[in-house]
């Protein structure tokens, strides 16, 4: 189920944390706090960040012990978001407790519930990842993004010049590209995608072109 890592997206760069902030910190400021963008995007890295954490869980559990101080409310919130759901209750139930214990291991909690989610359809979890993007403590990781940018910037450049969305017409597509890696040219914007991904060929994979490098030069 979990999709090869793209060679032709921006997948593999979006997997470090600070520039995955940056970008959701962007689409925020353009689409508000529960925009569809964000969410689609880190839907469709739910399985990339699995793999990346099977292949590395030392350092991802160093890394997020550094930064626990902004991450520990975001894990709580995941918690509460996942309590809404009966398939995920112990998953939650277990990060949780690993929150609470500060001689356990973040990760190996983590990744039983990032399975519980990517077992979702995918509407379901753009809906999870939508409702924790709303809640205080990503609200308050990406407001430190947002003033980072605001001093210091760039921006992301979030429009996709000459590329019209094949589901709902918008042209130039602003936000996350979604590009069917099958048809020959078949792009969605970030809400399309969390909408209607479903309803395309199950077995077409989407690479994720979350920015327009061109305009950045």
């Amino acid at each position: 189920k979990w999709c090869a890592l793209a060679q032709d997206g921006d997948e593999v760069w979006l997997l470090k944390p600070r520039k995955l902030v940056w970008v959701l910190a962007g689409l925020r400021d353009e689409e508000g706090p529960s925009g569809w963008s964000a969410a689609s995007l880190v839907a469709h890295l739910l399985p990339h960040m699995l793999a990346q954490l099977a292949d590395g869980a030392d350092e991802a559990e160093a890394s997020l012990r550094v930064a626990e101080s902004p991450m520990r409310p975001v894990l709580e919130d995941a918690c509460a978001v996942a309590l809404a759901h009966p398939a995920m209750e112990t998953a939650a139930a277990g990060l949780s407790a690993a929150i609470a214990d500060e001689a356990s291991a973040l990760v190996a909690a983590v990744v039983p519930l990032l399975l519980a989610v990517v077992e979702q359809p995918f509407d379901a979890q753009v809906n999870f990842v939508r409702d924790l993007l709303g809640r205080p403590g990503a609200q308050n990781l990406l407001d430190a993004a947002s003033a980072w940018i605001a001093q210091w910037g760039p921006k992301p450049p979030l429009e996709h010049g000459g590329v019209t969305c094949d589901g709902c017409g918008a042209s130039p597509l602003r936000g996350v590209r979604f590009r069917c890696s099958t048809c020959p040219d078949y792009d969605l914007c970030g809400e399309c995608y969390g909408k209607t991904r479903g309803a395309h060929d199950a077995d077409h994979e989407f690479r994720c072109k979350a920015l327009d490098w061109g305009t950045m030069w």
